[in-house]
């Protein structure tokens, strides 16, 4: 195993070691490592600091800041975004990356998970707003909550999750402001549904780097694109459903082509432009 026993550095001040320091552990034999460094220079949820690029492009630049400054040959970092799912847009979803990467080889490793495990909502309040619903619905005081001014985006207050802290904010929220926008804190260590999914994306992301290339060897051999359309159930036209999964190495141009994971060898008439036009 390339990476057994390595120390890989794991770019992140919010505790996310908790999640990936197991499945890096088991897959790969390697121990993460934190050190004293603010992420929150490339972004926070809250908007204080802008996120000025693509969430993979300040995920390696996480990683890689990280690694040049501590000195490490491997390093880890993620980054998270939250809105209306791809697949189900009035269902909330997150989108998480994680990219790892070898500075010894040049090498960067990323998988990505989308899934609709997420307490991600906010809701804009004032004095009378009854808030017991929203609280039930994002499993509030076990996640926390971001208190923060409609006029400016100033934060009142994060990472609040007791209720006479909750009030106090909102009271001192709303001597200056009519309105006041209550929302989930999504850090990490403040949401323990977004640290079960960064624990899933963390051991696909260990699997790949695992995954050796058939043909040279280098690891994280896995998926990078889709190709083809399957037919339709009805009338046999193409349809919106990819055909197959493109896998291939991140150094050479070794490609395998793999059914879908479901199985499906073609597609119900409703995703048929022709039976559902």
């Amino acid at each position: 195993m390339r990476y057994r026993n390595q120390l890989v550095l794991l770019a992140s001040k919010h505790e996310k070691e908790k999640a990936i320091a197991a499945p890096f552990m088991t897959r790969l034999s390697c121990t993460l490592r934190v050190h004293d460094f603010d992420t929150d220079q490339f972004g926070t949820f809250t908007g204080e600091i802008p996120r000025t690029q693509s969430p993979y492009q300040t995920c390696l630049l996480k990683a890689k800041t990280a690694a040049e400054h501590f000195n490490y040959a491997c390093s880890v970092a993620s980054e998270g975004s939250f809105g209306p799912h791809p697949s189900f847009p009035f269902v909330p979803g997150a989108h998480e990356l994680m990219v790892f990467i070898d500075r010894e080889h040049d090498w960067i490793i990323a998988e990505q998970l989308v899934s609709q495990k997420t307490n991600y909502a906010m809701i804009t309040i004032n004095k009378n707003s009854d808030i017991n619903d929203f609280l039930k619905r994002v499993l509030f005081p076990s996640h926390a909550l971001i208190v923060q001014a409609i006029s400016d985006n100033h934060v009142v207050g994060k990472g609040i999750n007791d209720l006479d802290v909750l009030m106090h904010h909102l009271s001192l929220g709303f001597k200056t402001e009519k309105e006041l926008l209550l929302a989930t804190d999504m850090r990490a260590m403040m949401n323990p549904t977004r640290m079960e999914v960064i624990g899933e994306l963390a051991d696909k992301l260990a699997l790949r780097i695992a995954t050796p290339c058939a043909q040279c060897a280098c690891p994280g051999f896995g998926f990078k694109a889709t190709r083809g359309a399957l037919p339709c159930d009805c009338c046999g036209s193409s349809t919106s459903f990819y055909k197959e999964e493109v896998w291939g190495c991140i150094a050479c141009a070794h490609q395998e082509y793999k059914m879908r994971k479901d199985g499906l060898l073609k597609a119900e008439p409703t995703f048929c432009d022709y039976c559902n036009p």
